[in-house]
């Protein structure tokens, strides 16, 4: 696999996991709160808080939180390392070893959540592996 189609597999990925990942996070969200908590606190979020998720720890659980910041991070950090190696001219190619790799582990952990949550009706079956927390307050303190 040459330079050019390393870096398009790698940013690929990186777009199709992060547009998957949050769409899927963002449904727990709404199965979790109701529609004027959801407004309340989306009213004043941040970027950073948008970005990961900050105001709604309680929500979402950590292992899903855990795989966002990890795909937020490992796709850009094996980016990198492919353009520098490519740079550095190694004998080994360790850009196609990045790019299958990240390739495999997206549809490793797509493939599990799917199976994990598929449901016969348009969305995913939250509620399966999620409890909802009804009367749940939010802790100001919390936020980040």
């Amino acid at each position: 696999m040459n330079f050019k189609n390393q870096i398009i597999v790698i940013a690929l990925c990186y777009f199709i996991s992060f547009v998957f990942l949050r769409g899927f996070l963002y449904g727990i969200k709404r199965y979790q709160l109701n529609n004027s908590a959801y407004k309340k606190r989306k009213k004043e979020e941040s970027f950073k808080e948008w970005l990961f998720y900050n105001r709604y720890t309680a929500e979402i659980p950590k292992i899903l939180r855990t795989l966002y910041c990890l795909v937020l991070i490992s796709h850009p950090a094996c980016l990198i390392t492919c353009v520098i190696v490519h740079f550095i001219e190694l004998s080994f190619n360790v850009g196609q070893m990045l790019a299958i790799g990240i390739a495999g582990f997206d549809v490793l952990w797509m493939l599990l959540i799917a199976l994990l949550f598929w449901s016969p009706k348009p969305d995913f079956a939250y509620g399966r592996w999620i409890p909802k927390k009804k009367g749940q307050k939010h802790d100001k303190n919390s936020d980040g």
